[in-house]
């Protein structure tokens, strides 16, 4: 595969934003740099679906509604903070107020972070917990892996970006 079409597949078929970039990495930077944009594109697109989601929920339970108190709705416990900082970053980067010299600084900082919070989660895995838990998850989670492995790839071949 070519280093954008790994890219393009590690960010569609990879499910946690830490390993989009670890396993991408690992292919090559231009394959990390469009993993990265791909992944958070698909984890910008739960704003609207939650949006939408909470919108017909609350049209659907209209009576319910009037009749309680309505909660507010605070909007920024919606979005995950990383999301938040990609988009300053992006912004701050597009505006030139990052300077070229630093890019390399930051992008070695940001394996460093990927590696510590890899290492994190690594360290917190409970294998007794696991173990209890039996083969079924795993099994599901290997068949949800292949169909959206497959999916990506067949997507990505239809268009050409194979």
């Amino acid at each position: 595969m070519s280093q954008r079409s790994f890219g393009l597949f590690a960010g569609t078929a990879v499910n946690d934003t830490s390993s989009v970039v670890t396993a991408a990495t690992s292919y090559g930077r231009t394959a990390a740099d469009y993993a990265v944009v791909v992944k958070l594109t698909r984890s910008l697109m739960i704003i609207p679906i939650c949006l939408g989601l909470a919108w017909l929920v609350r049209r659907r339970n209209r009576d319910a509604v009037e009749t309680t108190p309505r909660p507010r709705l605070q909007a920024l416990k919606l979005v995950p903070g990383f999301l938040i900082g990609f988009l300053l970053m992006t912004t701050a980067n597009s505006l030139d107020f990052i300077p070229a010299a630093a890019h390399h600084g930051l992008g070695e900082l940001s394996v460093l972070l990927i590696t510590v919070a890899l290492t994190a989660t690594g360290l917190s895995t409970d294998l007794a917990a696991l173990r209890c838990t039996g083969p079924r998850p795993l099994i599901l989670g290997a068949c949800l892996w292949v169909v959206v492995s497959v999916t990506s790839l067949v997507l990505q071949f239809l268009t050409g970006s194979l």
